[in-house]
């Protein structure tokens, strides 16, 4: 059998090459998708826009008046606001409450009331919105002494005394009477 000639062979390796290589080549694949194209988050969280108390009770009496929550007889036993601001507004109010026969823990918060059965025990007085000061009007009265505690604080009504949570660099806590405003020692 005679050799095969030199072109021969050259062009069957340069074809075994092309081969080879053929499929890894450098030009950019599919295109990207533009910017702001197909499926996107559209969810938004709630905006944390301080309200008052009064106001979000307002709220919660408006949606029982509806027909979309159920506060016949229900008592309030503690009330608790975080991140409350110089005038007496906070992003969160939540309210211990009691109501047929069940513990449960109200909740407004950006998005409006919302509740969770509750298993804790909750403090025995009662408290009516109507009758102690709202924190708005607490946080005016005591304005001096709420102000040494930093720009927001923590507040909780139970038993006919508020009290109030600091959490500037020295946090302290501070007890006012809730019918009156004075503080307590």
């Amino acid at each position: 059998m005679k050799p095969a000639p030199l072109p021969l062979l050259l062009s069957l390796g340069i074809l075994l090459l092309v081969t080879m290589t053929g499929g890894c080549t450098s030009e950019p694949g599919a295109p990207a998708a533009p910017s702001g194209a197909g499926i996107e988050d559209i969810t938004q969280e709630a905006p944390d826009e301080a309200i008052d108390l009064a106001e979000a009770l307002a709220e919660l009496d408006m949606l029982a008046a509806e027909g979309m929550e159920n506060i016949t007889d229900m008592t309030i036993h503690t009330i608790t606001g975080t991140g409350v601001t110089a005038d007496g507004t906070a992003p969160t109010w939540i309210m211990g409450v009691r109501k047929e026969g069940e513990t449960h823990m109200l909740v407004y918060s950006g998005n409006g009331w919302s509740g969770v059965a509750w298993t804790a025990p909750l403090p025995e007085g009662e408290i009516d919105p109507e009758t102690v000061l709202m924190p708005a009007d607490l946080y005016r009265i005591q304005k001096e002494e709420i102000g040494g505690l930093g720009e927001t604080t923590d507040l909780t009504l139970e038993e006919g005394v508020y009290t109030v949570r600091g959490h500037a660099t020295r946090p302290g806590t501070l007890r006012f009477d809730a019918l009156t405003g004075e503080v307590l020692q």
